[in-house]
């Protein structure tokens, strides 16, 4: 008999264990396999998709697991002797391999950051675990950063680990300091023909220092400005727009076309531009006009209530809507609008009365 042999295999593969048996031709022969002592059936019985045997009574396992790892015994008998033969199987699991990441550029302060592990093979599943410069971080496939700091630039280590053992990868990460404009506006009241600078000092990452590049702007409009030049002589004509060599705008006989509100701009390789707060070049003069319009406003709203009252006098109009008698009108509006002999005619021819017995006109309009 040649019966199987110790194997070691991986997870999820196939293997093929020999039983070849010779035997008397005219005696009839019985194989069968068991696996931890426990029987799995005579050869050609018992079958499925993933475990067989074939003519020559191998047996085949596909897929193998972990639960297919043991001691296989390839038991044959005939009428008058027995023979056996075993061989240990043993189900081995996948190291963790992990994919080289990108590195990622430089990123700016403040910035979300999010570092990624990707696995490509391993079993059991691998546990992830971050680290920083050697300290322990997190666990997981991925680590987020929510909002960048310089302290977070270093080196990152990504590592998998299991059963069957470990991969790690670098992650190297830069954080650079984000570009701040701390020069404060300058206002300026125009006198034609005096020289005037906006100054435009910033704060760069000291790494970022080659590439920086400064725009000067008059409201949203880009400025095209001329440079200084250090050997410059006073002979040669200024133009009206200059770049200092320290960044600063000089405006040189400034006029009315000067007039506004200016900003500088620092652009960087890894930022996009970055503006100051404005400075102004102002007049007095077109202040004025805001006031006067208010003031037009007052006095539009003067006369047209004027004007309501006058038509309202004309009209006698005072919020009175009945009066019954003229007396109750004048008491109403307290004026007596009139005359009193030709009120006492009225009275008198309409319904004599005993005027002893009257005390006041009032009393007797009342009585009316």
């Amino acid at each position: 008999m040649d019966g199987p042999k110790d194997q070691n295999v991986v997870v999820f593969s196939s293997v093929l264990m020999n039983c070849s048996v010779v035997a008397d031709i005219t005696q009839n022969l019985t194989v069968m396999w068991k696996k931890n002592d426990v029987d799995l059936g005579l050869v050609g019985f018992s079958k499925s998709e993933r475990i067989n045997t074939d003519e020559n009574y191998a047996l085949r396992i596909k897929n193998v697991t972990f639960d297919d790892s043991g001691v296989y015994t390839c038991i044959a008998e005939t009428t008058t002797s027995q023979a056996t033969a075993h061989g240990e199987l043993t189900v081995e699991g996948i190291p963790p391999l992990l994919a080289q990441p990108n590195w990622p550029a430089d990123q700016m302060e403040g910035s979300v950051i999010t570092l990624t592990c990707t696995v490509l093979q391993g079993y059991p599943a691998p546990a992830i675990a971050w680290y920083k410069d050697g300290h322990s971080l997190s666990t997981g496939h991925s680590l987020l950063i929510p909002t960048a700091q310089l302290q977070h630039s270093g080196d990152y280590t990504c590592q998998a680990h299991n059963t069957q053992g470990s991969d790690s990868v670098l992650i190297p990460l830069r954080v650079r300091r984000k570009t701040r404009v701390v020069s404060l506006p300058i206002q300026y009241k125009l006198e034609e023909g005096q020289g005037m600078i906006f100054n435009c000092e910033a704060e760069v990452d000291e790494d970022l220092q080659d590439s920086i590049k400064i725009n000067w702007l008059k409201g949203e409009e880009i400025l095209n400005v001329s440079y200084a030049h250090i050997n410059q002589t006073k002979l040669e004509t200024k133009p009206h727009l200059t770049l200092l060599p320290n960044s600063s705008l000089l405006i040189s006989g400034a006029g009315y076309s000067d007039l506004g509100s200016y900003s500088c701009e620092v652009v960087t390789s890894h930022q996009p531009g970055v503006r100051s707060y404005q400075g102004q070049i102002f007049t007095q003069q077109p202040q004025l006009l805001p006031l006067v319009i208010i003031l037009v406003v007052i006095l539009a709203i003067i006369v047209i209530l004027l004007g309501i009252c006058i038509t309202c006098h004309r009209m006698g109009y005072y919020g009175v809507h009945h009066a019954k008698t003229p007396e109750e009108g004048s008491i109403i509006t307290g004026v007596n609008r009139f005359p009193v002999d030709s009120f006492s005619h009225t009275i008198t021819k309409k319904m004599p009365m005993n005027y002893s017995k009257i005390n006041s006109p009032v009393y007797s309009v009342g009585r009316l």
